[in-house]
């Protein structure tokens, strides 16, 4: 008896490590993408021209050469310029070189 005991408990431990959470669902629902649960960087580049960097926590250095943020990465260029930046995303323009992630 006490033999099954345990492996209900385990069974049931295990169900809830593979059981999605609500934000899951709800991404899944939405047809969103699940990198929005994780705490990680997304970055989307547009030729050359233009990046935007989200969930990039804060910026570190800046000057039309190099914009560099403290989640470690740095965007290498000439006329770099900050468009936009909002709590968790920035748009950055200008001649893009090098993208270096940390």
């Amino acid at each position: 008896m006490k033999r099954k005991k345990e492996n209900n408990v385990k069974s049931e431990a295990k169900d809830r490590k593979t059981e999605k959470s609500v934000k899951e669902r709800f991404l899944d629902f939405m047809d969103m993408p699940t990198e929005l649960l994780q705490n990680t960087y997304r970055i989307t580049m547009i030729g050359n021209q233009s990046i935007l960097i989200e969930k990039y926590q804060s910026i570190i250095e800046y000057d039309e050469n190099i914009i560099r943020t403290s989640s470690g990465i740095a965007v290498e260029g000439i006329n770099l310029n900050i468009e936009e930046i909002g709590e968790n995303e920035i748009f950055v323009t200008g001649k893009i070189f090098r993208i270096e992630i940390e």
